[in-house]
């Protein structure tokens, strides 16, 4: 979607990209179904999906309700979920707020829909009244409200972390001044800008020049010299697809060729042979969709059998497989819920609230883990970029960012703790001379892939012996005027000892 370009960069560089499809929504989409006895007996799930799926970030957008249908469809060829029926009602908001919230009322009074998907660009228009409805939205991946509602349940790496992480991605990359291009339509692309520019300058990088961008412009000549001239060598391009790939083109035509950065459903296939694009870094919340392996393997088959124009577009990319996690995720919850032979909004809330602390819905999504009441946080992403024309796995391909009063337990002899920023893995901690504990990145996760956290080391002092990393003697909270040197932000952290 439109801020998917300066959404996360962290890590060290090898990860890859695929692109989304450009596809007007249908209204009403049930995928096909598989009859059984049981399922005879039990009441359809309905599922609504609001997606701005014509309009100004329609290169990305559009791959997204293609892709949901078909993760129904082959449910449904496989029986459904625990003998229910998946229908999934797609209603395409245009990029009107009115129309979202026209579609949000009605998905929930007339066709009662127990859950909606958000792949809208304006869900601020709706979001507040499905949470009145307590209805759960899934998504939000990239919108405030994926980080901001507490009843929104997005299935990876969550927003409110994407500017610290791209902002270590850039400094890891070497670029001292970067320039930022944001879209003019949707209003989060500016607010990252000015969040850009913060954390640039709190880790001594500079944004040198940044400017909004229209979609409909004949070209982006003006905006690629501009940037030259600030002596910007990285970019980051917060719009759509084909918006991100026609800016890198122009600018190549100037001879002006700054690393781009970008992220989530920004990324296409497109963009391997787009001029401008070689070098490309970005990061993704959940695992990279050109990936094929075990996880992926059932996503690529229903896409074929089901949306075949899907994988083929130039658009095809990563906003496609996080919608796909996003079924999954429903999937695993009306499970986890024991849904009645009624389906309800509660018990699919319920679910999500119960799934298993550390999921990763199949190996597709870092860890994730929901608490009632709470707002979803995860601030760990998956790395990538293009290499020699080819979309590649960056070393460290998954990067966590640590959060506040985040608990780094069960504390283990030899210094050794299973618990990282992201919540899951193998950490180790080295004692030095000076009482200084330091953490040695990479840690293991996840049977041996390889994860940089972006905030290695808290300096620490307390009782007059200074600790360097997650740990001190005994379990005790330290406040966040005792914490120097927090890459994620201060604030109280608690650290553990054996």
């Amino acid at each position: 979607m439109a801020h998917a370009a300066v959404r996360r960069l962290v890590g060290p560089i090898r990860t890859a990209l695929a692109a989304g499809l450009l596809l007007s929504a249908s209204l009403v989409v049930i995928g096909a179904v598989a009859t059984t006895a049981a399922a005879s007996t039990s009441q359809p799930i309905v599922l609504g999906d609001i997606c701005s799926c014509t309009g100004p970030e329609a290169s990305s957008i559009a791959q997204t309700s293609p892709t949901i249908q078909a993760w129904a469809s082959w449910e449904n060829a496989h029986g459904g979920i625990d003998g229910h029926k998946v229908e999934v009602i797609v209603k395409d908001d245009g990029y009107n707020p009115g129309t979202a919230l026209s579609d949000a009322t009605q998905l929930v009074s007339s066709d009662h829909a127990v859950a909606i998907f958000d792949n809208s660009d304006v869900d601020t228009s709706w979001e507040s009244y499905i949470q009145q409805q307590k209805i759960p939205g899934i998504g939000g991946l990239d919108t405030a409200a994926g980080y901001t509602n507490p009843d929104f349940f997005p299935p990876g790496g969550t927003y409110q972390y994407e500017t610290t992480v791209g902002v270590q991605t850039t400094k890891q990359a070497g670029i001292k001044k970067e320039a930022d291009l944001y879209c003019v339509e949707v209003a989060i692309c500016a607010q990252s800008s000015s969040q850009l520019k913060t954390a640039l300058s709190k880790v001594g990088l500079q944004l040198v020049y940044s400017a909004g961008i229209g979609f409909a412009a004949p070209n982006y000549t003006a905006q690629c010299l501009a940037a030259k001239q600030s002596g910007a060598t990285g970019m980051t391009v917060a719009d759509a697809s084909a918006i991100v790939a026609k800016v890198a083109s122009d600018c190549a035509a100037q001879g002006y060729e700054p690393t781009q950065f970008s992220a989530d459903g920004s990324v296409s296939s497109s963009w391997l042979t787009t001029p401008g694009m070689e070098g490309n870094i970005d990061s993704e919340p959940d695992v990279p969709w050109f990936v094929h392996d075990s996880a992926t393997k059932t996503f690529y088959a229903a896409l074929d059998k089901y949306a075949p124009s899907v994988p083929t577009s130039p658009n095809f990319g990563e906003i496609a497989l996080s919608t796909w996690a996003a079924g999954i995720e429903v999937q695993e919850a009306i499970q986890a819920g024991n849904v009645t032979a009624t389906p309800t909004a509660a018990e699919v809330t319920n679910g999500l609230y119960h799934l298993p602390a550390g999921t990763t819905l199949g190996g597709l999504a870092p860890p994730i883990h929901f608490v009632a009441g709470k707002i979803a946080s995860n601030p760990c992403d998956y790395i990538m970029g293009i290499k020699n024309q080819k979309f590649v796995q960056l070393d460290g391909d998954m990067v966590g960012i640590a959060r506040s009063r985040q608990r780094v337990t069960p504390a283990e002899t030899g210094a050794v703790i299973r618990a990282d920023a992201c919540g899951a893995g193998e950490h180790r901690l080295h004692p030095s001379p000076g009482q200084r504990v330091v953490s040695q990145p990479p840690f293991q996760y996840d049977g041996g892939r390889a994860a940089t956290c972006a905030n290695d080391v808290h300096p620490v002092a307390i009782d007059g012996v200074e600790s360097a990393g997650r740990l001190i003697r005994r379990p005790k909270e330290v406040k966040s005027d005792r914490v120097v040197g927090a890459a994620a932000g201060q604030g109280s952290h608690e650290y553990y000892h054996d």
